[in-house]
């Protein structure tokens, strides 16, 4: 047997393999080690000295170096200013075949348990850190809660029951701000009206006015209050009072009460 060890490399010289099929999400590899630092090393075959693990990591380290940003933690800066990286050695393929099949094996996507996902991922945009190099972000996790509470015809699993996060049985706690129905709130430059969507359109229809309003139906505690927003004014319509104190709540930990006003 091989024995495996870990081996700091210069980055610029390891060999990517001739082929391969995963188009890396070079967004979330950066996000993940700008975050978390280095952590996984790559892998080498030590048959054709070329890579059959780490590609998307190796991508994003070379476009640091080149760019003179500073070496995560986890990488090495030599006396050239080439980044190392710990790469795994001692694996040998038997042939080009296997090689291959080892480079499809190492990238096969998880099958993740979407309920226990969605509360991880739930806990953790909750905490100070948020969803930043998880390779999710508040949109797709509100899709996917969206998902796990309705069924492939888009009705709620539970007739008995509309709550979309009890449906999935992911809980984020009691909201701290009482939002009432029929209550409105200006938090910041944005409108919160809690009211029905379809029935209370004499509640917030007179709100869509002018060029820099968008209108957010149901917003959830993931509602993205970000400079992306570009000076737009969310008019934001949530009929459950526990989803808009949620609303709230998240304005208030990002930024603070002084903005937050409720109107009525």
């Amino acid at each position: 047997m091989s024995e495996r060890t870990i081996e700091y490399m210069r980055v610029r010289d390891l060999v990517p393999a001739p082929r391969n099929p995963n188009d890396h999400q070079t967004d979330e590899i950066r996000a993940s080690i700008s975050r978390y630092g280095y952590v996984e090393p790559m892998v080498l075959d030590e048959r054709t000295g070329r890579m059959v693990a780490g590609h998307g990591r190796r991508d994003d380290l070379l476009a640091r170096e080149a760019m003179g940003l500073p070496a995560p933690d986890g990488i090495k800066v030599d006396d050239d200013g080439a980044f190392l990286a710990p790469v795994t050695r001692g694996w040998a393929s038997a042939n080009d075949e296997e090689a291959e099949g080892y480079l499809i094996s190492s990238n096969l996507e998880p099958l993740w348990k979407a309920p226990e996902l969605a509360e991880m991922l739930t806990d953790l945009a909750g905490s100070e850190l948020g969803l930043d190099g998880t390779g999710y972000n508040e949109q797709r996790l509100e899709r996917m809660l969206e998902d796990l509470a309705t069924d492939s015809h888009g009705r709620p699993t539970d007739e008995e029951d509309g709550s979309l996060l009890e449906l999935v049985d992911v809980t984020i706690g009691e909201p701290t701000t009482d939002a009432p129905l029929g209550s409105r709130w200006r938090i910041g430059r944005h409108l919160l009206i809690v009211a029905d969507v379809m029935t209370g359109h004499d509640q917030w229809a007179g709100e869509l006015t002018g060029p820099d309003v968008i209108f957010c139906p149901y917003p959830g505690p993931f509602v993205p209050f970000t400079s992306k927003l570009d000076g737009k004014t969310l008019v934001m319509v949530q009929p459950e009072p526990y989803l808009a104190g949620h609303v709230i709540d998240k304005w208030v930990s990002v930024f603070g009460s002084d903005d937050v006003v409720r109107l009525s």
